[in-house]
């Protein structure tokens, strides 16, 4: 028997001892951490951000994770880039509101093999327009309060009431959304569930209820975020590495798993159960692999920072942090291009005078290509003009022409709000102000 099926034999005898005997009291330590089953750590686990002060403890019972296979690898950034998303049908099942602006539905899709809802707000324009898309990511809500569209609702209504269809989703666990997966994947799923949000929506040129068509514009389409949610909201964009304009306020954007440690002294045993399910999830996984300031190098802007400096729940330090990183990023992109461009120029010279050196040696009646046509095929740099009647290569000009996406500087604009909250109060309205004129700017481009 080798030493892996001896560890899965063990975790079974354990496991089979804990249902039929009920040995709870001494295992249910053991399982918690080897689990990392808590469910404050999965997702969205910031107390201060809405709702109770404290937030109680919850340690589902639950087998442990089979951590030999490293299940929750297909989760990280890396991994997320190549994950097997699957589409979903956009339904509208029935209106939860409406305004004098837009009307609000609940919409249902399916992400992950299950059903998430969510509120979705159509301006009420004319039925023949075609509108811009922002999909709105909240942060943490206790379960206990949460409602749908908590978290997004009054920034929503007025990027609705300027002519943009918002789309909310409630994740999994919340609404009237299936359950989520347990202990830590409830954390790792949430970009998964943004991504195949955003695919699905690509896929729709119109949303229907009962007899009412509502055009949507997918090609024009922006997130906008809050707190956890822009940390949901920047991994997303690491896995897609697409340029798709963002708007995050307060963001969680400290390296994991501190940004989730940082909140596990408000929980009624002071974080021990927390501590010791970072320490499980560490002695298995890498945990830089999850932490998106460690995938900076896939992120693409236009992006668009909020911070207000009385935020207690998300430290003013994270983002001046955060957007420090992305400086640096883009002076390595910058550095990169210069080296490639050199590299390529210097390539391109060899080549260059290799096609004159053997021009030289052949007479100019039996040559069948030209420079220009030789240097096209074998190069990445192209040629500005063909060579002389002449056979004279010597004034051949060539043009480096290199464009990698990913060495594109990230555009990124951060606004700090004196004294303001977490909520960018003082200073929401001007916040709002300036996402619309960015949404207008990046998404909505006449």
């Amino acid at each position: 028997m080798s030493f892996i099926e001896k560890i899965a034999g063990g975790i079974a005898f354990i496991w089979h001892h804990v249902v039929t005997h009920s040995v709870w009291i001494p295992v249910i330590v053991v399982l918690s951490a080897s689990s990392f089953g808590v469910g404050f750590i999965a997702g969205s686990s910031y107390p201060k951000v809405l709702g109770k002060q404290t937030s109680r403890q919850v340690l589902p019972m639950v087998p442990p994770d089979p951590t030999l296979d490293q299940p929750l690898r297909k989760y990280s950034i890396q991994n997320l880039a190549s994950y097997p998303y699957v589409l979903s049908e956009i339904n509208l099942e029935r209106i939860l509101v409406k305004n004098l602006d837009f009307t609000a539905y609940l919409f249902s899709f399916r992400t992950l093999g299950k059903k998430m809802t969510g509120q979705i707000n159509i301006p009420n324009s004319p039925s023949d327009k075609e509108f811009p898309v922002i999909v709105m990511v909240r942060g943490y809500v206790d379960s206990e309060e949460y409602r749908t569209g908590l978290g997004t609702s009054p920034v929503a209504a007025e990027f609705a009431k300027a002519g943009y269809v918002t789309v909310a989703p409630d994740f999994l666990g919340f609404g009237g959304s299936d359950q989520s997966g347990p202990g830590w994947e409830e954390r790792f799923e949430k970009p998964v569930n943004v991504v195949e949000l955003i695919m699905s929506l690509r896929k729709h040129s119109q949303i229907e209820f009962k007899k009412s068509l509502f055009k949507i514009d997918t090609q024009k389409l922006g997130i906008w975020a809050h707190s956890n949610g822009g940390q949901i909201t920047l991994t997303a964009l690491e896995a897609m590495g697409e340029p798709i304009p963002a708007v995050v306020w307060a963001p969680v954007t400290a390296p994991f798993p501190y940004s989730v440690l940082y909140y596990s002294d408000e929980m009624d045993d002071g974080g021990k159960g927390m501590r010791s399910a970072v320490s499980g999830f560490e002695s298995v996984y890498n945990v830089q692999e999850y932490s998106l300031t460690q995938h900076l190098a896939r992120l693409r802007g236009p992006i668009q920072v909020h911070q207000g400096t009385a935020d207690d729940a998300v430290p003013k330090k994270w983002s001046d942090e955060f957007v420090k990183k992305v400086k640096q990023e883009n002076d390595r992109r910058k550095t990169e291009q210069i080296r490639f461009t050199a590299e390529l120029a210097e390539q391109d010279a060899a080549r260059k005078a290799a096609v004159i050196a053997s021009a030289s040696a052949v007479p100019a009646t039996s040559q069948p290509r030209t420079a220009a046509t030789e240097s096209s095929q074998s190069s990445l740099i192209l040629a500005d003009q063909p060579a002389n009647t002449d056979g004279n290569f010597t004034e051949v000009n060539t043009s480096i022409k290199v464009r990698d996406v990913f060495l594109e500087p990230i555009e990124l604009n951060y606004f700090v709000y004196e004294g303001a909250n977490h909520f960018i109060r003082p200073g929401w309205e001007e916040a709002v102000a300036r996402d619309l004129k960015f949404f207008d700017q990046y998404v909505n481009v006449k």
